[in-house]
């Protein structure tokens, strides 16, 4: 009986959670603002004025190059002989595990291999699945495919911070990093994309 219980108790909480998301997600579209997390001992550093809206455990998936065929040779009379063929190929693999952070600047995950950060402006595509968003960005030349809890609200959360983002910055106040050229805030001292001193 213990142990039904417990299963009970567990699917009900799993409800509650399902429910608190889709009636904050529904506040959010209806009002077009976006939910403001409060974070507890957050693992990540955040710029003066950066502000966390979303939150939860991903996996990172990406796209690999790797080279397969043949070869053959021989050695004839002190001369190497010989031929061969390869092919490079593509294939999207699991690549890490962490979690991904939505701010009114960027879009963070961080991972156990390192941190990939995406300045808003700097997203060009976002495309939601039933298990993953994808994501494409000016600077990276890769697709990450990110396996999330509710896809489609973080493609409509990161649509939403893209279009405030582009609402509140002043061109002007704009600042790029020598380096690879992601947009800053002028009071970055250090490229958030590459790590960079300003």
């Amino acid at each position: 009986m213990d142990l039904k219980n417990t299963i009970v108790k567990n699917l009900n909480k799993n409800k509650e959670k399902e429910l608190e998301i889709l009636s904050i997600f529904d506040n959010a579209v209806r009002t077009d603002t976006l939910p403001i997390l409060q974070i507890q001992n957050m693992p990540l550093i955040l710029e003066p004025g950066e502000v966390p809206h979303w939150y939860s455990p991903a996996v990172l998936s990406q796209e690999k190059e790797f080279l397969t065929g043949y070869g053959i040779g021989t050695n004839i009379m002190g001369v190497g002989v010989g031929g061969g063929k390869a092919n490079k190929q593509r294939k999207i693999g699991k690549s890490d595990g962490g979690g991904l952070t939505l701010t009114n600047k960027r879009l963070i995950f961080d991972g156990g291999y390192g941190a990939i950060n995406y300045s808003l402006p700097d997203i060009v595509s976002i495309y939601e699945t039933k298990k993953n968003i994808s994501i494409s960005n000016k600077l990276i030349n890769k697709i990450h495919i990110y396996e999330v809890d509710h896809p489609n609200i973080w493609a409509t959360y990161i649509k939403m911070a893209i279009n405030k983002y582009h609402q509140t910055v002043n061109p002007t106040q704009k600042k790029y990093c020598k380096n690879c050229g992601a947009a800053l805030s002028q009071s970055s001292a250090f490229c958030t994309s590459c790590g960079f001193q300003l």
